[in-house]
């Protein structure tokens, strides 16, 4: 990573207070915000990253990064803490986020500094929310960068079924007889309860009296009595009658591979969507961080491919989109000789649909049953989980396999008393054994009086990714295993008839023009420098298996950074996260502490969290707890229960 000291312009930087007036049940509140700017005389464009994070700690240090980057490029880069989240006013109230966006971005349009172009980016939920406004299409608005955006983010057009984008690669499934089934694509238990446990405590820390003065206690009272947990994966509120204006800004939309929505892009990208007003780009990373910090990598120049984008469409807005033969979609390819590829159409015009026959006698898949025990510990043993399934492997042949989109499965299935949910996996084995898991699906068929064998064809998630020559595709079959899916109360066994039943790969013919649009090398603004001091204690192993007599084996894993981290500014924040799976049960318990410490004021707050998933009799059940302190007093104490369906 390389940190940029010299740009184009001198920058300074100023906290502020954008003021937003009562409208429709929303009341008058005050936005905390920080402004990067260039030093110039001359008005420029603005960039705006709104979204319900907290600019003063938890994206501190990446804001630190970005924001004086583009400042130093002549924009004024803005960031924005949304309503009831960080050192702004008011509660979390989702509903607010389209109103108090238009109200943002009308408020930079205006300032003396601002030319009245704006332009949008965010990560993750602030990426759903820029989607969501640029649909609105509001009159200063000129472009809009989105990365790793919720699945549930509206595409045009193209309304989505539960858990899947809709393209012209991934078709509705198509049954045969009007089998009623559904194709939920979704996170793991377990990581949807990580990511529930993240978000509760969250939205459970205070203002902090460093921006917000005295007034942080009753701020932070009035947001617990609101308090509502909130899965990540859940739909956004439906958007409001709002006034927009016309033709909705050019869309840079990116993902990665690993993060859960990528087949977003994909749907954005499709014939679908205006193609001149939308670009793509999918890359290897999950849903953590902006490319340039896009893990496991290679992580790409993000800043400056959003600087051209910007630059393209806030400096000269009367522009074509893109220039003669650039891409509309640019995607990595990994496994075999791994490599960024270009397509000028989606879905591309040289892809192939090769199909892979199943053989064999009729299987029983029987469902998993709780005791299936935990996820192996060991990275270097992924298949450690999946010895139940059935499997079969087909060779690559003398030359590579390279996929492309969503590889689909064709099962004839007989189900019996009550639905049959069937997980495929898609495997890459190489010579010696060693597995890579490519790609996932899932498929969950309901019986009917008087069920017969019927086929299903339902699509996997998307990849992009290359089989070696001399390795082994392998399809494997299995009904869904506890903590990676969970079984539904009336899963039953169902009868697979290899016989008819194949696998469809998206094969793509390598064009000549995939690397001709490389990227630059990772670049970004001076660290913020923030510190964590070194402790006696040796660091607690990212995951472990512990045996128990009385409770029976679990696994214990730390999902993300923890410690102390001390700002510039003086404020330390501790960290503490562990999640437990337990074989019996079976369970998911997610535990978070967050300490905030101010020593030279005295202020010293501190928010406990406990989520757990567990199941009985009749299904799971969810289970919240939150306390809060500040010192040793209890200011906070509240537990929430829910049955799942």
């Amino acid at each position: 990573m390389r940190h940029r000291r010299r740009f184009p312009y001198e920058t300074s930087h100023e906290d502020l207070w954008i003021p937003l007036a009562a409208s429709g049940t929303h009341e008058s509140t005050m936005l905390y915000a920080r402004v990067w700017r260039p030093l110039t005389p001359e008005p420029v464009p603005a960039l705006l990253e709104y979204a319900p994070d907290r600019l003063g700690d938890s994206t501190a240090a990446r804001d630190a990064q970005r924001h004086p980057w583009y400042a130093g490029q002549g924009y004024a880069s803005v960031r924005v803490d949304a309503r009831g989240h960080g050192s702004s006013q008011g509660v979390p109230d989702p509903s607010a986020a389209l109103p108090d966006g238009l109200a943002v971005i009308a408020w930079l349009a205006a300032q003396p500094w601002c030319n009245g172009r704006i332009g949008a980016f965010g990560l993750g939920a602030g990426a759903g929310w820029v989607l969501r406004l640029a649909a609105l299409a509001p009159g200063p608005l000129g472009a809009v960068v989105a990365v790793c955006a919720p699945q549930q983010a509206p595409v045009d057009a193209a309304p989505a079924r539960p858990g899947h984008a809709r393209s012209p690669m991934n078709p509705s499934p198509a049954v045969s007889e009007a089998v009623p089934i559904a194709v939920p694509v979704a996170a793991p238990a377990d990581v949807t309860l990580s990511r529930s446990a993240d978000l509760l405590a969250a939205l459970c820390l205070p203002p902090d009296p460093h921006h917000t003065d005295a007034s942080w206690r009753a701020l932070w009272l009035n947001r617990l009595d609101a308090l509502t947990p909130r899965s990540p994966d859940g739909p956004p509120p439906p958007d409001a009658q709002l006034p927009g204006g016309g033709r909705p800004p050019p869309v840079l939309v990116v993902s990665g591979w690993r993060a859960p929505g990528h087949d977003d892009v994909l749907a954005r990208v499709a014939p679908a969507a205006p193609p001149a007003r939308v670009r793509g780009l999918i890359g290897p990373w999950s849903a953590a961080h902006y490319p340039d910090h896009g893990l496991p990598g290679p992580a790409i120049g993000f800043l400056q491919e959003t600087l051209r984008w910007f630059d393209r469409h806030l400096r000269t807005p009367d522009a074509d989109v893109g220039t003669p033969g650039e891409p509309l979609l640019r995607c990595w390819i990994g496994g075999h000789r791994a490599h960024w590829a270009a397509e000028t159409h989606w879905p591309p015009v040289d892809l192939t649909r090769t199909a892979y026959p199943l053989h064999g006698l009729p299987v029983t898949l029987v469902p998993d049953v709780p005791r299936s025990g935990l996820p192996s510990p060991d990275a270097a043993d992924p298949l450690a989980d999946d010895t139940q399934a059935i499997c079969w492997d087909f060779p690559t042949g003398t030359e590579p396999v390279e996929v492309l989109g969503h590889p689909r499965v064709t099962l004839r299935l007989q189900p019996q008393t009550a639905s049959t949910r069937v997980v495929a996996r898609l495997w890459d084995v190489a010579p010696d054994g060693s597995p890579t898991l490519v790609t996932s699906g899932v498929l969950t068929l309901a019986a009917t009086p008087g069920s017969t064998e019927r086929a299903a064809t339902f699509p996997l998630d998307s990849t992009g990714y290359a089989f070696a020559p001399g390795h082994r595709i392998r399809l494997a079959l299995s009904c869904p295993y506890w903590p990676w899916h969970r079984p539904a109360p009336m899963d039953a066994p169902g009868t697979l008839h290899p016989e008819g039943s194949r696998l469809e790969l998206p094969v793509r013919v390598h064009p000549s023009d995939d690397e001709q649009w490389p990227f630059d090398a990772p670049e970004q603004a001076e660290p913020l420098g923030i510190s964590s001091p070194a402790t006696l204690d040796p660091p607690r192993p990212g995951r472990r298996t512990v045996q128990d007599e009385t409770t029976g084996p679990r696994l214990e894993a730390v999902p993300h950074s923890v410690g102390t981290f001390r700002h510039p500014d003086g404020l330390e924040v501790t960290v503490e996260a562990l999640d437990v799976h337990r074989a019996r049960g079976p369970g998911v318990d997610a535990h978070r502490t967050i300490r905030l410490n101010r020593p030279d004021v005295c202020w010293d707050v501190s928010v406990e969290t406990h989520s757990a998933l567990t199941r009985d009799e009749s299904g799971f059940v969810t289970r919240d707890e939150v306390v809060c302190r500040s010192g040793p007093e209890i200011v906070f104490h509240r537990t929430w229960q829910q049955k799942l369906p």
